[in-house]
């Protein structure tokens, strides 16, 4: 099994290995970020750009192959948490996307396939790394971030829907399962400036039970904009809710 901390920067591999241990990790992505001469394509949830930002080896690497021409296209979610990385990720890559609860891990050149495997945890590099040249395996997952490259939304268009509060998409689904709509209701109060909800005493029972301290920091941070009138933030709705109120439900 392969330990060695300069393993995977020195071994002519051919075929699919995993590597283990932060160091063979980061060279792994360096010697695969060394090697293209085309492209990069990445796609990564949305603890991963602080790292690419935050690690200099990493964000060397990025700034060394686009100076050689390598075309960098990155995938990721796009969230209150990581929207500074995000900017700053922008400048060094040609292409920087937003998809929704995008979970994926894996960089693909035109040769060579790398996926961390990550336990979502911010901050932190992976603790070992699949690495493949098997052709069919490059093509499959090419063709995995083609598709997600082509539902997501430019990172420029997502950051101005968060910091300007405008809607520029429109879509109507059907969550058909109790986890679709945790997730979807999760999502959506996390990226939220201020709500205005019209349900029943069982839908305030449902984000009393599950969401209550997410809509905590709504109030939180509605009160603290009230506070600032500088920038004409003082116009927050905070939270709006219209339900039945009976009496023998108060």
């Amino acid at each position: 099994m392969p330990t060695g901390t300069t393993l995977a920067a020195s071994r002519n591999i051919k075929g699919t290995e995993i590597f283990y241990g932060v160091q063979n990790v980061i060279n792994s992505e360096l010697r695969f970020f060394s090697k293209t001469k085309k492209r990069i394509d990445t796609c990564m949830n949305y603890t991963r750009p602080q790292l690419a930002i935050g690690i200099e080896p990493i964000k060397k690497a990025f700034l060394d192959a686009k100076s050689r021409g390598v075309q960098l296209r990155y995938l990721t979610e796009i969230t209150k948490s990581n929207i500074s990385y995000c900017k700053e990720l922008m400048k060094i890559v040609h292409e920087l996307h937003h998809l929704d609860g995008i979970k994926g891990n894996f960089m693909i050149s035109e040769t060579e396939y790398l996926s961390p495997l990550i336990l979502f945890e911010k901050g932190k590099i992976a603790p070992k790394i699949i690495y493949s040249n098997v052709r069919q395996i490059v093509e499959q997952h090419q063709y995995v971030f083609d598709t997600f490259w082509s539902n997501g939304i430019p990172a420029e268009q997502r950051i101005k829907e968060m910091e300007q509060g405008i809607i520029t998409r429109y879509e109507t689904r059907v969550l058909e399962s109790s986890q679709q709509i945790n997730n979807h209701l999760k999502y959506v109060i996390e990226n939220a400036a201020e709500r205005s909800v019209c349900s029943s005493i069982g839908g305030m029972q449902l984000i009393y039970n599950n969401f209550f301290d997410l809509y905590e920091k709504i109030l939180n941070a509605s009160e603290r904009k009230k506070r600032d009138v500088k920038e004409g933030r003082k116009n927050n709705k905070g939270i709006r809710w219209i339900t039945t109120i009976a009496e023998k439900i108060i």
